[in-house]
């Protein structure tokens, strides 16, 4: 009886927990303005070098800091936000009198798992910043009350009343 041969099986899956330097080449039209952001200065003048190891070792120097600058603008594309967000009325609709139930309805689902309600009433009018991770809020009132808040937990990390002398 012979063995019947297997030929081996062309697979046209691509891996998506690695991308290279020629995923990040095909968006580069939309990144060349960020690349710009991202490269060390003027590349080194190659062309007075006479030493022909050190020429190949900065060539390869700079292409590496090209590819580095690209793969960077390629993470801020996907990691950070291109605008913020912000909430826009209907006709003579004001934006303080719509509350946060009629806000769950409309986002996403995620977002929609997170509502919070701070009441603040005696040493306001407050200022709330986040961090840009998001994980933490800061609120500050015009009387000197300042508090961290962690927003994963929604525990207090610190408060303290400013004062002046």
């Amino acid at each position: 009886m012979a063995a019947a041969a297997v030929a081996p099986v062309q697979s046209d899956v691509k891996l998506f927990n690695r991308w290279t330097f020629d995923d990040v080449q095909d968006n580069a039209n939309d990144l060349d303005p960020k690349v710009k952001k991202y490269l060390r200065g003027d590349g080194a003048n190659l062309e007075k070098l006479k030493d022909k190891k050190l020429k190949g070792q900065l060539a390869d120097r700079e292409q590496l800091y090209g590819k580095s600058a690209k793969a960077a603008a390629q993470v801020e594309k996907w990691l950070m936000p291109c605008e913020e967000g912000y909430l826009e009325a209907d006709g003579l609709e004001k934006t303080w009198n719509i509350r946060q139930d009629n806000i769950l309805g409309e986002v996403d689902i995620l977002s929609s798992r997170k509502p919070f309600d701070l009441v603040l009433p005696e040493l306001g009018p407050y200022t709330v910043d986040f961090a840009s991770s998001g994980r933490y809020m800061v609120v500050a009132g015009r009387k000197g009350h300042v508090a961290l808040i962690d927003m994963m937990n929604m525990d207090l990390i610190k408060e303290f009343q400013v004062c002046l002398l």
